[in-house]
């Protein structure tokens, strides 16, 4: 799997402090808060979390793939 340069980040924060690192991941998932959300992603959202998340850490931060919750969610 391969990662990009903001998980990278990620884990680079958890080597010095896990805390941190979990912190950004809540801050991520309380931003877009998928589950509550009741407006689409803007096309610049969309493109922010496929640029900087995996599909795997799309899952485990955001609670799903960008690309199912739009289809099932708006469109």
């Amino acid at each position: 799997m391969e990662t990009t340069i903001f998980e990278d980040f990620i884990e680079y924060c958890k080597e010095d402090n896990e805390q941190l690192a979990k912190n950004i991941q809540i801050w991520i998932a309380d931003y877009f808060d998928l589950p509550n959300r009741c407006i689409p992603l803007s096309k610049d959202e969309i493109k922010w979390i496929q640029a900087n998340l995996s599909e795997d850490n799309q899952i485990k931060i955001l609670g799903t793939r960008v690309k199912y919750f739009n289809v099932s969610r708006w469109w």
